[in-house]
């Protein structure tokens, strides 16, 4: 009977399901081993599931997951040994020259804060992925923008989270702008400020965000609330700014036909993310939204642990230090989590197989997003909104047609039409002034933040209460998880 079971055929989406789980563990834990950057691992690894994938079986789970976690390690190794060339210059002063990989943000006290990809350091090639603040006093050259090379000079400190070093208040030397190196960024760009003159500020710089994923222009107090009440996912390009886009565009190009639908779709996917810059959060909610399009374009149904543990190998394995320590990269894959696991089980187990109004989906989604993120955000911030679901509810519904208002105001801004560009505009204008005010009301309350704190403990306590809780809902329910696409 055991040999049986073992040699019972196993789906191949298991089999790299747990592949994948195991590159994920292999790639943390290349932290603590080392050794294992060496080809050698490299070649047994791919040996090890290259064996799993002929007739997959159970008991050739021990292969693939061996294989797996062997990559893992080798993986992480790799990077580890790459990042090691920046040790020399901690603590020093040097000339540094990268260009900038992501949209500069602005902090409170006026600074410019970068994601540098570093070219060289003092005329030697280093490659590194810096933290850099340059303060307001910088002035006399122009502003930086994303794909910008610059030359600065600062002190390089030890890093945190995903980044290798971080420069404290560096002095900007030169900020050069290729024509045409960035396309994606000046067309964007261009149509933003083309919003703005037709929206007034700051309606017009919250429309942006959540079409564009433009966040720079934002005014402080304002993207201080969005933080507050839990928010930023609307203005910082993520999955639901994409899912938005997605659907409307595959119902839209399905009276052409299907594959229309199919490749529209993914041209917009692509172009959407070239737009808004390849964040941690963007690069995972575009990979999940192509992997649906193409499950939904063949007729087949990923189950959501397949899909999430696909998309969050492909993601470490081209940017390993996502797992070990990308705050924004662990948020965006347990919201995910709620959204297309734990929500649907809710719905199923409270109001059966009715079909949800446009008001309880939101709720229900957001209840489950915020409910699985939440443990982690107090862990990591010590802090929470007790108002964050009231303010999603609040704002989420009018999100579609604010962006879809928005992009009108964008188009016809390019023309020169007098009174009627105001007529045009009127809809988004009145709109976004809605949810910015509705965000200003909510931050003004004394429990739209909350300080309270979580030990590691405590953190694992509640994540495997959640797990048991989510078992629970999945036993009395009897939801069949792979019949959730996200385009859908």
């Amino acid at each position: 009977m055991l040999s049986e079971f073992l040699e019972k055929k196993l789906h191949i989406s298991w089999v790299i399901t747990f592949g994948a789980l195991a590159f994920l563990f292999g790639v943390i834990l290349s932290l603590v081993f080392s050794g294992f950057g060496s080809v050698e691992w490299l070649v047994i690894s791919l040996c090890l599931l290259g064996i799993s994938l002929i007739k997959p079986t159970i008991l050739k789970i021990v292969s693939v997951v061996l294989g797996g976690l062997l990559f893992g390690l080798y993986r992480g190794g790799v990077e580890l040994e790459v990042r090691s060339g920046l040790d020399i210059y901690f603590n020093e002063t040097v000339i540094i020259e990268g260009f900038v990989s992501d949209d500069p943000t602005i902090a409170l006290d006026g600074d410019t804060r970068l994601v540098v990809d570093v070219v060289s350091i003092d005329d030697e090639q280093v490659p590194a992925e810096l933290w850099v603040s340059v303060p307001q006093t910088s002035t006399e050259l122009p502003d930086v923008k994303r794909s910008d090379t610059i030359r600065f000079q600062g002190r390089i400190e030890p890093g945190f989270g995903t980044f290798e070093g971080a420069v404290y208040r560096a002095n900007l030397i030169a900020v050069v702008r290729t024509p045409y190196i960035d396309v994606a960024r000046d067309v964007r760009d261009d149509f933003a400020s083309h919003v703005s003159e037709q929206v007034t500020s700051p309606e017009s710089d919250l429309g942006n965000g959540f079409l564009l994923g433009t966040k720079t222009r934002l005014p402080e107090k304002l993207d201080q609330d969005l933080r507050m009440l839990g928010l930023t996912h609307i203005v910082v390009a993520s999955g639901y700014n994409l899912t938005i886009l997605v659907r409307l565009s595959r119902r839209v190009m399905m009276r052409i036909s299907r594959f229309a639908a199919f490749a529209g779709s993914i041209g917009l996917v692509i172009a959407f993310a070239h737009v808004t810059g390849w964040s941690p959060s963007m690069t995972r909610a575009a990979m999940i939204t192509l992997l649906s399009l193409i499950t939904w374009y063949y007729g087949r149904k990923a189950h959501p642990f397949t899909l999430l543990s696909i998309v969050a190998a492909v993601s470490v394995f081209l940017k390993p230090s996502y797992a070990w320590g990308d705050i924004g990269w662990l948020l965006s894959f347990l919201s995910f989590t709620g959204v297309i696991i734990l929500s649907p089980m809710l719905h199923l187990y409270f109001w059966g197989n009715t079909a949800g109004n446009t008001v309880r989906q939101i709720l229900i989604e957001t209840f489950s997003a915020q409910l699985l993120t939440a443990p982690l955000i107090i862990f990591v911030f010590g802090q929470y909104s007790t108002l964050a679901l009231v303010a999603n509810l609040l704002v989420l519904p009018f999100i579609p047609m604010a962006m879809l208002f928005t992009f009108v105001a964008g188009v016809f801004g390019y023309l020169s039409l007098g009174f009627l560009n105001t007529v045009i505009a009127f809809p988004a204008q009145v709109l976004l002034t809605y949810i910015v005010s509705a965000v200003e009301w909510l931050s003004r309350f004394p429990i739209a933040r909350q300080e309270v704190s979580l030990s590691v403990t405590g953190l694992v306590i509640v994540y495997m209460s959640m797990i048991l809780f989510m078992v629970f809902l999945y036993k009395r329910t009897n939801h069949h998880l792979g019949e959730y696409n996200v385009i859908e």
